[in-house]
């Protein structure tokens, strides 16, 4: 996905993690680091867990 005709400029540069899917969570313009687990990205949003 990232940099794909049409994306975010947030995203460019923004791939898959060691071959694993990532999920980017953006706040405003400053994004975390990649995370590759539903718990990582669960924690990231603060879903309770």
């Amino acid at each position: 996905m990232g940099g794909a005709a049409g994306s975010s400029a947030l995203l460019v540069g923004r791939d898959r993690v060691a071959g694993a899917d990532a999920a980017y969570v953006c706040r405003g313009r400053v994004c975390d680091l990649p995370v590759t687990s539903a718990a990582e990205l669960a924690t990231a949003l603060g879903v309770p867990g």
